[in-house]
């Protein structure tokens, strides 16, 4: 009798111990989900103001193509310095704005449904693509040094060109071309790059949904 009531205390042990282990792996899948719910909330708060910045940087576009457009068409090729450069300035102006509406629609196919890993893998992506965006952008600050050249004023020999406007043309291309090396994924760690990209609002605010 000793034996068999000693086997049922063992087993009723084992089962209260069982039904133990089952209430806390719940209760940590719970609290797990509960955490994951909680960390995605916040980092989704945290991107609703870079999809504003995003859709507000895109009608700007819009509007400052627009009218650098219409100045290149009514100067045509009467100054082929103030056209060219303005047309390369609209050239990298959509290039910046193809690459706001592909981030708009990664922000926008996040929802709270969503796991943690694969909201921080999508702003991984756009963090990515905001760097390369930037290195293609900052190609168009020579030519914001060229628009207002002319061919008289050029061929005059006016020291005012050769001794101020072409140097300081020289030094933003030298500028560019280094900031076009520097700025990429590898560097996006090291501190100047971090404070250069931390200075536009939605970088930073991809950075504080990351963290989360």
């Amino acid at each position: 009798m000793e034996s068999i009531e000693l086997d049922n205390l063992l087993q009723q042990y084992q089962q209260a111990l069982n039904q133990a282990q089952l209430l806390n792996m719940q209760s940590w899948q719970l609290n797990l989900k509960c955490f994951e719910n909680q960390q995605g909330q916040k980092a989704r708060s945290s991107l609703k103001p870079v999809i504003g910045i995003k859709l507000f940087a895109l009608l700007l576009g819009f509007a400052w193509v627009g009218f650098l457009g219409i100045l290149v068409f009514a100067v045509g090729w009467k100054n082929p310095y103030f056209s060219i450069s303005l047309s390369m300035i609209i050239l990298f102006t959509i290039l910046a704005m193809a690459a706001y509406t592909w981030h708009l629609t990664i922000l926008l196919s996040i929802k709270y449904e969503d796991n943690v890993l694969d909201t921080q893998a999508k702003i991984a992506k756009l963090k990515l693509s905001t760097i390369q965006m930037l290195r293609i952008v900052i190609l168009q600050l020579p030519f914001h040094c060229t628009w207002f050249w002319s061919p008289g004023w050029i061929n005059s020999h006016d020291t005012g060109f050769w001794l101020i406007s072409f140097p300081i043309f020289i030094a933003f291309t030298v500028l560019t071309i280094w900031l076009f090396m520097q700025i990429n994924p590898e560097n996006a760690n090291k501190p100047w790059l971090k404070k250069f990209l931390s200075l536009g609002i939605e970088y930073k605010n991809l950075e504080m949904a990351d963290a989360m």
